[in-house]
């Protein structure tokens, strides 16, 4: 890697360590492609976004494995919260 920190981090101000290669042009399996094409680096989180491939599911962990019962819970309380106090902020009677 050329760059030590995450390009995409870097250009909205943040620091952080990069840790995936990403092939700007999608080498498609070609060798010199892979080998000689152009990449950036960029951190694991933005290179999965990046790609379509978040974690966009509230019981699965950043590891890719389901949580255990007691955080899922947890994560089902926080996001009742957050469209309860949506719904009371878009109910203004001013």
């Amino acid at each position: 890697m050329r760059q030590p920190m995450c390009e995409f981090c870097l250009a909205k101000g943040l620091v952080r360590v990069a840790d995936t290669v990403d092939h700007v042009e999608p080498h498609k399996g070609d060798y010199q492609a892979f080998w000689y094409g152009a990449v950036r680096s960029l951190c694991r989180p933005c290179h999965e976004r990046l790609h379509h491939r978040a974690n966009e599911s509230p019981w699965i962990g950043p590891d890719g494995w389901p949580l255990p019962p007691e955080q899922q819970a947890e994560r089902e309380r926080q996001s009742m919260a957050e469209r309860l106090w949506e719904n009371v902020n878009d109910g203004d009677d001013d």
